[in-house]
């Protein structure tokens, strides 16, 4: 899973676009791998599952947050990333294209 994976990229791009894309890593969700792409250009992210399904990544933020409030001595953030599906044109204005 560490080795550049581009066929899900290939599958929505045309190959002389994919030139302007580096791999960055892999991602498993579930039975899902989300390959992570970096645009060249834009510095934007596009992320795509083994089917070309293009996927966003949400910040969920949960528990004790602020340690303005709370004065027990523990860490006050426990963030996590939780993908959900986009549609390949969202996906391409979030990378800044």
């Amino acid at each position: 899973m560490n080795e550049p994976n581009w066929k899900p990229l290939e599958k929505v791009l045309p190959l002389d676009q994919c030139a302007d894309w580096m791999w960055m890593y892999a991602r498993t969700d579930g039975d899902r791998v989300i390959q992570h792409y970096k645009h060249r250009d834009t510095r934007g992210y596009l992320y795509l599952d083994q089917d070309g399904q293009a996927w966003t990544f949400d910040v969920a933020t949960r528990g004790c947050y602020s340690s303005f409030v709370c004065d027990i001595d523990h860490e006050h953030t426990d963030d996590t990333h939780t993908a959900r599906r986009i549609s390949l044109a969202e996906a391409i204005e979030q990378a800044g294209l």
